[in-house]
């Protein structure tokens, strides 16, 4: 990857993420298809990704103190009842990239079911964490969050374990820089900023990036084809 082709990118990320802070929308869409225009598949949805990630939790620090988090109770149920009806009615299905079964729940894909399971972690945190709930909510909250962190781990879906660590991790720090004054704030924030950015450059230049690419190509290569037999 090219050093101009590296300066394209990341002016088109800042300005799509600017385009999605002031109109509330399209900023994403916009980006998806240049970067599917100049990489490929598997770099413009990892770029996508750490890109949407980045812009929005900018925002989530930035509003921190106007979010309600009264809501994330009700989420706590619906991922329960999900959850439940998987653990109690799932299947497993044959994944084609890792030639293993895998425990989908009551869905068609472990990442499906690793998306509620995540969801329900990040509620329950919220819940315990952050809204302060005490007696049958902090224990319902606890018993859910047991619940979704065992279907996520039983889901073997990476994706969703990464990222819900990372969620995870980046509200933890988010509460520890709560406890700082706003200069000391800007600065840290600031810090990291030009951390990621440097990280992620570096990363771009010394062919990490296309290293996973060709690694993710391998694999599209070399998984087994499977027909359709239910017609």
């Amino acid at each position: 990857m090219t050093a101009p082709l590296i300066a394209v990118l990341l002016l088109v990320m800042v300005a799509t993420s600017f385009l999605s802070g002031i109109f509330g929308m399209a900023g994403g869409m916009i980006l998806i298809g240049v970067l599917l225009a100049l990489l490929p598949l598997p770099a413009a949805m990892v770029l996508h990704a750490v890109t949407q990630m980045a812009s929005n939790g900018w925002r989530a620090i930035l509003w921190w103190r106007y979010i309600r988090w009264r809501p994330a109770s009700a989420y706590v149920v619906g991922c329960a009842i999900v959850l439940i009806y998987s653990m109690l009615f799932g299947t497993y299905l044959y994944d084609a990239i890792d030639g293993t079964y895998s425990f989908v729940g009551a869905f068609s894909s472990k990442n499906q079911l690793g998306l509620y399971a995540s969801l329900g972690v990040f509620f329950s945190y919220a819940t315990v964490m952050i809204f302060r709930a005490r007696g049958l909510w902090l224990i319902g909250s606890g018993l859910i969050g047991l619940l979704s962190a065992y279907s996520l781990l039983a889901s073997q879906s990476a994706t969703s374990v990464i990222t819900t660590l990372g969620v995870v991790a980046l509200c933890v720090g988010m509460q520890a820089m709560m406890s700082l004054t706003p200069q000391s704030r800007r600065i840290f924030f600031a810090a990291a900023v030009i951390l990621v950015v440097v990280a992620g450059v570096g990363a771009l230049q010394f062919g990490v990036v296309d290293r996973n690419v060709h690694r993710v190509d391998a694999v599209e290569r070399e998984r087994p084809v499977v027909r359709d037999r239910t017609g």
